[in-house]
């Protein structure tokens, strides 16, 4: 028990040197994993742009304190947009540097606190601050001009409108205008004005184009001439419908609210598609809700383009129902008062008469209820009906007049649409209305390539226009340029029978001519499969199709058939890559189409319920191909003598298989008798082996008895060799005894002799053994 107090400080002395032994091991240990490099400046030290490379999200803070408008780009230094996108914004630095602060940040060094505290799943990430609102997250075109331009409206979200001649360029050169009233001689800070603000904040981050633009009157005459007279009013402008005003006392007046009152009733003359990535899917929403006139042209945001104003003049032409421009129609060369607002935006009501009949749109204007309810008396309920018994809208919402609206008139269509006069109006009176989309062609000419624009895509000046109707699997190409050309492209599609010929996309690259099967495409079409002087057996497939790709074995045989056949040819065409005539298209794949020489027209489908093989390739093949001129051999007589062929090496080759049976049975018989032959072998052999197992065992045996007998017949012969030279001595020894009995008295004679056989060679001690053995 004494000795514990001492064992236990023992141990402890002991653990404590342990440890101290490992951890001057492990400090000398080299780390296996290296440390990552300390982060370095992004942008270039020469541009105003401040560059937290160590991810100091907490000095962010600080800087958005200093100025009135801030940049901030969160970048990651190995991001290749990120890369990208510092040439650009270095740029807009340079321009803007006097007005705007920027600010770059680190988000991807792990020891910053920009990295734990912001969640970025992309790279870069562009914020915009005006005076602590935010942030305002860009999601435009990662481009200077785009960059510069969101900058500049987020530095001035408010255009101020001192005049009506301000007020009516606003309102004609922005497709979407909001104008607030405020009444500053009354406060230093009308209330509301501050809201109005926010609310155009609210909007740049729902519209990255633009093309919502907020707008300040202060002069109560100004107002007058979009007929608002009470301040902290808020006006929206709309070509088509009726203008709005703000209702007060339906919504509070906050900048949400605000902001989707606009989104909800605002009119859009031309919708811009940004397409982001290469798997973009807002223009396939966009196709889904009709036909589309897709304008591509080179976008230039800091400036006004004449090509797009052109298209913005043509759609507010096709949509008005006005006889005169509309422009001209709503605001007067001197600015004076707008008058009075009609609903023009009517629908076409069809019919089933006759095409050469009256068509009934709806466009007559009331000023109150009552007077409406009186014309929809008066039109609804006439008996029998009439060309102006049928209305097709009615605008029961609020305007800025309060009135209600409703029209009806019969508009005649027994002239071509181009002898009318424009598109005015047209989207009241035809079915296919058209939406109109502009995208910017240095962004996405390989998508205008594909719809068939010409051109490289290096250039930025190549405008394309094109109509795609995703219902029926069309689009049409506007070959020439000018308002002229797009006016009656649009007039041409809108007809009830339009002239237009469907584009057709194909691959450019032309196949190999000298092949079994010959590659059809959309551009040798025609020359390949309308041919009269010849029989054409079309495979329709695609890429993603396995069955087709199943069948390509079938196809080779037959085209190995026919090979050298001037007057039928195997093709096939890819459907997947090369539009087709919609007489010439299928509804299903694999299809086979048979189209004979001089009744093109008269195409036959192989059956669906039969399976695809050589045989009922070849017998449908016969059924349908044309009949063959004198002196000529067609397709039928070539393909009866082939099978006269056939027949006779079937009936040899079948002879053949059964000689080759009776020598196979022949064959086999004796293999099934040399196989028991060598399995009695096998047994004769194996039991041979384990004789001669048995025969080796005993002649070791043997051989081992035989050893031990040579071995016992050596000892026998040494001791009979003893018992020889013993017989000698002893047959000595009785001749001496003998002697010396028969000499008795001659004793001399006797020690003579005795001194004698001491004396003869080759005795020693053993003779005196012998001798006392003897006596």
């Amino acid at each position: 028990m004494a000795r514990r107090p001492g064992m236990l400080c023992a141990a402890l002395l002991l653990t404590c040197a342990l440890i101290l032994a490992l951890t001057l091991t492990c400090s000398r240990a080299k780390s296996v994993v290296a440390l990552a490099r300390p982060p370095v400046r992004f942008l270039s030290p020469s541009v105003p742009v401040v560059d937290l490379y160590l991810g100091q999200q907490d000095q962010v803070e600080k800087l958005l304190e200093v100025s009135d408008v801030s940049v901030l780009f969160y970048y990651a230094p190995w991001c290749a947009h990120s890369i990208t996108t510092r040439e650009h914004l270095q740029q807009v630095a340079l321009r803007l540097a006097d007005q705007v602060q920027f600010v770059a940040v680190n988000c991807w060094w792990h020891q910053g606190k920009c990295r734990k505290q912001q969640a970025f799943f992309q790279y870069p990430v562009l914020h915009l601050y005006y005076r602590r609102f935010g942030p305002i997250h860009y999601k435009g075109p990662l481009l200077a001009e785009y960059i510069e331009s969101f900058i500049r409206r987020v530095s001035a979200p408010l255009t101020y409108l001192p005049s009506r001649s301000t007020l009516h360029n606003f309102l004609s050169h922005h497709e979407q205008g909001v104008v607030g009233f405020f009444d500053f001689n009354s406060s230093p800070q009308p209330p509301g004005y501050l809201t109005f603000l926010l609310s155009a904040l609210h909007v740049l981050r729902k519209d990255p184009h633009g093309v919502v633009r907020f707008g300040v009157v202060t002069n109560q005459e100004v107002a007058a001439g979009m007929w608002v007279t009470a301040g902290q009013s808020v006006y929206l402008h709309r070509r088509f419908n009726t203008s709005l005003v703000f209702p007060h006392s339906g919504r509070n007046f906050t900048p949400e609210n605000i902001c989707n009152w606009v989104f909800e009733n605002r009119e859009s003359v031309i919708t811009w598609i940004q397409l982001i990535g290469e798997k973009s899917h807002a223009l396939e929403a966009e196709l889904h809700k009709g036909p589309a006139l897709l304008v591509f042209l080179p976008q230039t945001p800091l400036s006004t383009s004449q090509e797009l104003s052109e298209v913005v003049d043509v759609a507010l032409h096709y949509h008005s129902c006005l006889s005169d421009s509309v422009s001209s129609s709503v605001w007067s060369p001197s600015g004076s008062v707008l008058p009075e607002p009609r609903f023009c935006k009517s629908l076409h009501k069809s019919t089933n008469a006759n095409a050469n009949s009256d068509a009934k749109v709806c466009e007559v204007c009331v000023r109150s209820e009552r007077d409406l309810e009186v014309a929809l008396d008066s039109f609804l309920r006439r008996t029998p009906p009439t060309a102006s018994s049928v209305c097709s809208n009615t605008q029961r919402s609020y305007t800025t007049l309060h009135l209600y609206t409703a029209c009806c008139r019969t508009l005649i269509h027994r002239l071509h649409p181009l002898q009318e006069g424009g598109v005015t109006g047209l989207h009241c009176r035809t079915n296919k209305t058209l939406r109109f989309y502009a995208l910017d062609s240095r962004l996405t000419w390989p998508l205008a390539q594909r719809l068939g624009a010409m051109g490289n895509h290096s250039t930025h000046t190549h405008t394309f226009t094109t109509i795609v109707n995703l219902r029926d699997d069309t689009h049409y190409v506007l070959q020439d340029t000018g308002r002229e050309a797009l006016e009656r492209f649009i007039m041409n599609f809108s007809a009830t029978y339009s002239p237009l010929h469907r584009h057709l996309v194909g691959v450019s690259e032309a196949p190999p001519t000298h092949s079994l099967i010959q590659e059809v495409t959309t551009q040798s079409f025609r020359a390949i499969v309308i041919d009269t002087e010849r029989d054409v057996l079309l495979f329709y497939y695609t890429g993603w199709c396995g069955f087709c790709t199943v069948l390509n074995h079938v196809l080779l045989r037959l085209a190995r058939l026919f090979q050298g056949n001037s007057a039928f040819i195997v093709a096939r065409v890819n459907v997947g890559l090369n539009d087709l005539p919609w007489e010439f298209m299928v509804d299903r794949l694999p299809t086979f189409l048979f189209f004979p020489r001089q009744r093109k027209q008269m195409s036959v489908k192989f059956p669906e319920n039969t399976r695809i093989t050589l045989p009922n390739l070849v017998r449908f093949i016969l059924n349908h191909s044309s009949p063959s001129p004198q002196g000529e051999a067609g397709p039928k007589a070539l393909l009866k003598a082939e099978f006269r062929s056939l027949q006779g090496e079937v009936l040899s080759l079948q002879r053949a298989r059964e000689r080759l049976s009776q020598q196979l049975a022949a064959l086999w018989r004796e293999n099934r008798r040399l196989a028991l032959h060598t399995q009695e072998l096998q047994s004769h052999n194996a039991e041979l082996q384990e004789q001669s197992t048995r025969l080796e065992t005993l002649y070791q045996e043997k051989s081992r008895q035989l050893t031990e007998a040579v071995k016992k017949l050596q000892e026998l012969a040494d001791a009979s060799e003893d018992l020889l030279n013993e017989n000698s001595l002893l047959k000595v020894l009785l001749t001496v005894l003998r002697e010396k009995g028969s000499g008795g008295g001659a004793g001399g004679q006797g020690v003579r002799d005795e001194d004698r056989w001491d004396t003869m060679p080759g005795l020693g001690e053993e003779t005196e053994v012998r001798k006392q053995d003897v006596s």
